[in-house]
Order: C-alpha cells, then structure tokens, then sequence
C-alpha cells in the first residue's frame, strides 16, 4: 500500500513484516557439541544459547535434541515398540523388519543394524572391542538382552552350525577311534586318527 505526503511516496509496510523486521536478529555462531541426538538420527546436537525453562534448556549447556526434533522418539522408545517382550528367561522376539538371514534390524541414526546389538546396547552399553554378539538360545530374531554373549568371532564361529564348527566339536572319527592333535611343517595344527591313518599305511602296502 502506498501515498503521497507533501510530494513524496510512502510506503506502508504490512504490519507482520514490519513485526518481522523488528525482531530479525543476525543468529550468533552455533557451537555444537559432542552429544548425538537422543531421537537417534545420529546428528550432533549444539550448545544452548539461551535459557528455556519450559524445555529444560539452560544457556552453554548440551541440548538433548537436534532442532525440531524433540517431537520424535529416542531410539529406545522406537526399539522396544518392537519388541514381544516375555518372561525374563524367555526369548523375546523382534517384531520389526527381519533379513532373510534371520536377524532383526532396525535403524539407530547412522546405520541400520541387528536388533540384538541395539538391545544389548540400551541393556549394557557399547559391545566390548573385538568381540562381538552370540545369541546363546540360537534364535537369530531374539533380543532378549539376557540370551545374549560377547565373544570372539572365532568363539561365534565355533558355537555355530556350520560344517567347520560342527567338525571342531567332534572328538571321535567315524570309526569311534579318538582323535589326536598334530601340527604340520608350516607350524598349523590339524586333527587325525593314528588308528585310522596306520591302517590305510598298512592296507597301502
């Protein structure tokens, strides 16, 4: 809208821009901190500014939420609205997506990851280094914090069904003869059956 006093234009400004022009402020830096949000997007949240009372949020202290996402769900609250949550010693199973080799997963933020380590992690923190997760009720899509192991990978590997560790747990040939340790020149250790071996020897000849 406009006019002419004494010669000149005027403009009229709209009333809520001109509110917007006396509340603009230039936004002081953004110092962000070492605290990812508690939504489990992944993403850093930064130093409060200002004190809000009614958001719990007291200037130079960590925010607990990325802007704009306080509304969502922590990662605790979308895990455990998946989960069938039984007796203590029961397993629990994943109600959520399942891979098709058995596992359940569930996006934490960052990456999507198996439901089991999710669960141990909200149950008992980060997985120790260098081991890794052994479901010890052999239900892939169970997350009972409980029913769950750190090991090696070796020690996952042997507990497992595969031919090689089904193998390493025999202790006896076919035959029933006990089986003996041996090492070959290269210094790798391997199992045989002295009975067995000395009589294809002798049946060799």
């Amino acid at each position: 809208m406009s006019g002419t006093a004494g010669g000149a234009t005027l403009t009229t400004v709209p009333h809520h821009l001109h509110l917007e022009v006396l509340m603009a402020k230039p936004d002081p830096i953004i110092r962000l901190s070492d605290h990812p949000c508690e939504c489990g997007c992944g993403r850093l949240t930064s130093i409060a500014r200002q004190t809000r009372t009614a958001r719990g949020e007291v200037i130079g202290q960590t925010l607990r939420f990325f802007r704009g996402h306080s509304s969502r769900k922590s990662l605790a609250e979308r895990f455990w609205i998946r989960v069938d949550r039984r007796g203590p010693d029961e397993c629990w199973p994943w109600l959520g997506y399942i891979s098709p080799d058995g596992y359940g997963h569930l996006w934490d933020g960052s990456e999507n990851i198996g439901a089991h380590r999710i669960s141990w992690r909200l149950a008992n923190g980060p997985t120790p280094a260098g081991k890794e997760l052994d479901h010890l009720c052999r239900h892939r899509s169970c997350v009972n914090p409980g029913h769950l192991e750190p090991v090696t990978t070796f020690e996952n590997i042997m507990r497992g069904e595969s031919p090689p560790a089904i193998n390493a747990r025999k202790a006896c040939c076919p035959n029933g003869h006990a089986y003996k340790a041996g090492k070959f020149s290269n210094g790798k250790s391997y199992r045989h059956c002295p009975i067995c071996s000395r009589a294809k020897q002798r049946a060799a000849r």
